[in-house]
């Protein structure tokens, strides 16, 4: 059986009834999941290796992440600035904290052309369920996705995107704080090292706290 044959009949077997009681559509062409709430896309994408052969290598790993083009036009015709992208958040799911990586290879992916193709996906079925969709619930609205950031936020550049967050819930209280700690967080980091980006966010900062409270 063809790689993305294999994996698309497994996916479907496991996988996509689960989720679909979570408000995730599936996309048996591009391997993918995805749900619309609150102005945002959720999204969970299988990627296939090139090397994969029929009968020989069925490889793959899993991204997930969130898009809004709302929030990325809101940030243009609020403060000026063009995104890059629709990105808010992208991760390989290995990564999120509890994430049983029974299976995985040293690279950190997963072959179905293995002894136990179902034991494997067992294991994968229970990450999703027990620790990537309530991952992901943590996005679902922007207070939540503001509180996850500053709660979980490895870089404290994120508290940029954790106000604005709660400038879209309605409580612009709440995201003052996030901008002076990030501020205070990258002035020091510019002592260790002047990289232009540190610069760059403590504007976007300074243009929030003026745009948004009124301090120069």
């Amino acid at each position: 059986m063809k790689p993305v044959v294999l994996i698309n009949k497994y996916v479907e077997s496991y996988l996509v009834n689960e989720l679909k009681s979570y408000g995730y559509s599936y996309s048996a062409s591009k391997i993918r999941f995805r749900k619309n709430i609150d102005k945002k896309i959720l999204g969970i994408d299988f990627w296939r290796s090139k090397w994969n052969k029929e009968d020989v290598l069925s490889e793959f790993w899993i991204d997930c992440g969130i898009n809004s083009t709302y929030y990325s036009k809101w940030v243009f015709d609020r403060y000026g600035i063009k995104k890059v992208n629709d990105n808010i958040l992208g991760i390989q799911c290995h990564t999120i904290k509890g994430w049983d990586k029974t299976g995985m290879n040293r690279i950190h992916r997963y072959n179905l052309v293995s002894d136990n193709p179902d034991q494997l996906m067992n294991i994968i079925k229970n990450n999703f369920l027990n620790i990537l969709v309530p991952f992901l619930e943590n996005y679902t609205s922007w207070k939540r996705a503001a509180d996850t950031i500053l709660k979980q936020a490895k870089f404290k550049q994120e508290y940029i995107k954790a106000s604005d967050f709660y400038i879209l819930s309605d409580l612009p209280e709440k995201g003052f704080e996030p901008l002076l700690i990030a501020k205070e967080y990258l002035m020091k980091k510019i002592e260790e090292d002047p990289h232009p980006n540190f610069y760059k966010w403590i504007d976007e900062i300074d243009m929030r706290l003026k745009i948004n409270y009124n301090v120069n």
